[in-house]
């Protein structure tokens, strides 16, 4: 009998709007353990890892960027982490366009926000079946950061220029929050005494307080920021977003003192050759998407168990998506002609 090959130990996955899919590796060895093509033309954009990182939830977004014409999807599927086989798929029906995802480090539960119904709905995975939905009061609701806890949901509403605070055990929407112009992203300090976002046509990165939901201070940046993350010691802030149009940026932020303390431009026709891989220093790829995940994994050798097939529900409002024009955007393009900025990052 053959000897059978370790498992992983840890994972990360790669969230590819060109398959469409996700390709999951080995975070020790860099070698593809598993790639899920989800099924019909229209994009993922976010996916997320359960508690035991067995299985991977990816929801299907849409044809377009936030806030744009386009196809609406009304899926979430569920993939075998090890094997790339679909184990089972939902119709989130009327809840469209379901984009950032997350999984309840308490529960398992897994939330998404649905962008048109203006709601984060959560999931109950191991049926899978819809469990109930927190309305955010505000349109373009694309990205938000869960506490531990699961109480408490900040969501970033990108167009609308605001940001929703969310009750999610009352399911009730506790306060919504102007900003000085759109904001992208979401993402709390490890203590959870921040919520922050970016404000990118106005270059600021701003700090709000979870005490009172209050904005504490914001720190400019050169450029326009997109994404931020906080490194695990709580220490700094790495963000990225663009120096100028055709020049891309990471910054790394000394929070405690409001400073930032350093710097990274990026030519933008060096870094965009046929590869299409982007060479950021090691410290900053934490910063760059929630679209690389990983988790640490104990797994007995051996095969994964094989499903029995996938299982396709569909809520009673379930419905066909829209065949909206798409509007300059194509489906599969990672680079948008429009604006410049690279597709998978919306």
């Amino acid at each position: 009998m053959p000897d059978l090959l370790p498992s992983p130990k840890r994972l990360f996955f790669v969230v590819c709007k060109d398959l469409p899919g996700i390709t999951v590796y080995d975070a020790d060895t860099h070698t593809r353990v598993a790639q899920a093509i989800t099924p019909g033309t229209i994009n993922p954009h976010e996916a997320a890892f359960s508690r035991d990182g067995r299985v991977v939830y990816v929801p299907i977004y849409g044809t377009s960027g936030v806030g744009k014409p386009g196809e609406h999807g009304h899926t979430l599927h569920l993939f075998d982490s090890l094997t790339g086989a679909e184990l089972a798929s939902l119709d989130t029906g009327e809840f469209r366009r379901p984009h950032c995802v997350a999984v309840g480090p308490e529960t398992g539960t897994v939330y998404t926000s649905a962008e048109l119904a203006e709601s984060l709905i959560l999931i109950d995975p191991s049926i899978p079946a819809i469990l109930g939905a927190v309305p955010t009061g505000s349109n373009t609701s694309h990205m938000f950061a869960l506490t531990r806890d699961e109480r408490k949901a900040y969501v970033s509403n990108v167009r609308s220029k605001s940001l929703s605070v969310l009750d999610m055990k009352k399911r009730a929407l506790e306060a919504n929050i102007p900003t000085e112009g759109e904001n992208q992203r979401m993402t709390l300090s490890p203590d959870e005494k921040w919520f922050v976002t970016n404000l990118g046509p106005a270059g600021k990165i701003a700090f709000f307080r979870t005490a009172d939901n209050k904005l504490d201070f914001t720190i400019p940046v050169q450029g326009t920021p997109f994404v931020a993350k906080f490194s695990a010691d709580g220490k700094f802030l790495y963000g990225a977003g663009f120096a100028s149009p055709r020049k891309l940026a990471t910054w790394k932020i000394d929070f405690q003192n409001a400073q930032l303390s350093a710097l990274s431009p990026m030519d933008w026709e060096k870094i965009r050759g046929p590869s299409r891989l982007i060479p950021l220093p090691a410290q900053f790829t934490s910063a760059i998407s929630r679209r690389i995940q990983f988790t640490r994994l104990t797994l007995t050798p051996g095969p994964s168990p094989a499903p029995s097939g996938p299982r396709r529900l569909r809520t009673p409002w379930a419905s066909s998506p829209s065949s909206e024009p798409t509007a300059g955007w194509r489906t599969g393009r990672r680079w948008s002609r429009e604006t410049g900025h690279p597709v998978s990052a919306r």
